[in-house]
């Protein structure tokens, strides 16, 4: 089970006593494979607590931080330029549970004076000049703020994931509309005369 949890403290990167007491008891509880943090806006640490399903610990990303907002170091903090996207392996094996096996991040920024654009630091860091309105200093600069608040009890991911096992099957939902996955619509439109 994956689970989404809201708290903290807003702009303040170390989490609270009282996201830590949360996570712990989570963990303790056995019933939880990884736990996605959200509200301070600036990334928080990553880590890896003791227990967790069948023992075998529970990843926490305390906070996510940004990834689409209109915040930077104009407004608030400097960290609030920036976020993590998380990749989670899920393994599900034939016969019993999913469970999840790996745990990664991917620094991300808003280049928000440059049209509100979202990267991926590592696709863009060796770009000469930067990209957008963020020159190759500044990426570098945070870069550096959300591998210091990230930690390092997880593997940064640096290059997309390759898709893995059979393709997805799109299945409809009892009482939807069926259409095939290749069928396209047509908008419509109405008018009324007064």
């Amino acid at each position: 089970m994956i689970a989404s949890i809201h708290d903290g403290t807003e702009y303040v990167t170390a989490p609270t006593t009282d996201q830590q007491k949360v996570m712990k008891a989570l963990a303790k509880s056995g019933q939880i494979d990884a736990v996605i943090g959200a509200h301070a806006h600036v990334p928080q640490p990553v880590a890896k607590l003791a227990g967790g399903v069948g023992g075998r610990g529970m990843w926490v990303a305390y906070g996510v931080g940004n990834m689409i907002s209109n915040q930077d170091s104009d407004c608030c903090v400097a960290q609030t330029d920036s976020g993590l996207l998380i990749t989670l392996t899920v393994t599900a094996p034939g016969h019993g549970g999913a469970k999840v096996t790996g745990f990664e991040w991917t620094p991300l920024t808003v280049d928000r004076t440059g049209g509100h654009r979202v990267y991926a630091i590592p696709d863009v860091l060796n770009r000469k000049g930067g990209v957008g309105d963020l020159s190759h200093a500044e990426l570098a600069a945070r870069l550096f703020r959300v591998k210091e608040a990230v930690g390092t009890a997880a593997t940064e991911r640096t290059a997309p994931t390759a898709p893995t096992g059979p393709p997805p099957v799109v299945v409809a939902h009892p009482g939807s509309p069926t259409k095939s996955p290749t069928s396209t619509s047509t908008p419509t439109s109405t008018s009324t005369s007064p």
